[in-house]
């Protein structure tokens, strides 16, 4: 009986054996995957490889993006310091080089996100999402040295007409700088309060002709939609003012366009 009963006892304590060295098995081999996947999703693609934009100082540019992969961004010499968008639009999430890896939630409708570099550069993208790209994209944004203008070509014999205030918002809202505009060095970038969680922040200053652009970031930090309207927030000399969203959505920003007399 005594004989029975160790054997017995082997023979269990050898199955034990067998199922512990399975279950470790199993355990190491997830986390194996988990970490080929975490690596995979947030590697750094070699710059080499990316599509390169040249722009300007507070540009937009219009991308289409995977909605199935990681979506990299990465700045020429800078890095990117702050994202602003709405954060049930995307996840994102850096590296030590200063690129930002974006992963799409809304894969339907377009949206914009705001970045600020270590420079003070600022830019924005609007994302067409994509279910059909393989792979992610990639872009290295280098500012330019020189102003981006639009592509209209002038005669030097005749005059330029000047451009009417409705002309000139148009353009700026669809991201075409006219070709007469001179960059003006903008003197303050203290924030402006417009309620507890909404701000304005001056970016840049154009001279348009007879006409003074002002272009501001327009951030609200509060839970629901901000509607702007005109009359809360006025200069001297105000023609128009006009956001390039709105509402502005929670946890956002857009670009703001405020046109004044010279």
């Amino acid at each position: 009986m005594t004989a029975v009963l160790k054997k017995a006892l082997t023979v269990l304590k050898l199955g034990l054996v067998i199922i512990g060295s399975w279950v470790i098995c199993i355990v190491m081999y997830a986390v194996f995957m988990a970490l080929v996947h975490v690596n995979s999703a947030q590697a750094a693609v070699p710059l080499t490889h990316a599509s390169t934009l040249s722009i300007q100082n507070q540009d937009q540019i219009r991308v289409q993006w995977s909605t199935k992969n990681v979506n990299t961004v990465a700045v020429s010499h800078e890095t990117i310091d702050q994202v602003i968008g709405n954060s049930n639009q995307y996840m994102v999430k850096r590296d030590a080089s200063g690129q930002v890896y974006i992963t799409l939630i809304e894969t339907v409708k377009p949206f914009s996100i705001f970045f600020r570099t270590n420079k003070n550069h600022h830019f924005s993208v609007m994302i067409h999402p994509n279910a059909t790209l393989i792979g992610g994209s990639t872009r290295l944004i280098r500012f330019s040295s020189k102003p981006i203008r639009s592509s209209a070509r002038r005669n030097p014999h005749n005059r330029t007409k000047p451009l009417s205030v409705t002309s000139i918002l148009n353009g700026f809202t669809k991201g075409k700088i006219p070709g007469m505009a001179t960059l003006i060095p903008t003197t303050s970038i203290t924030p402006i309060s417009l309620t507890k969680t909404v701000r304005l922040t001056p970016e840049r200053t154009w001279k348009v002709g007879h006409r003074i652009v002002r272009v501001f970031i327009l951030q609200n930090d509060g839970r629901k939609p901000f509607y702007f309207e005109a009359k809360q927030f006025h200069d001297k000399g105000m023609i128009v003012v006009k956001p390039q969203q709105n509402p502005v959505p929670p946890k956002s920003a857009t670009w703001l366009f405020e046109i004044v007399k010279g």
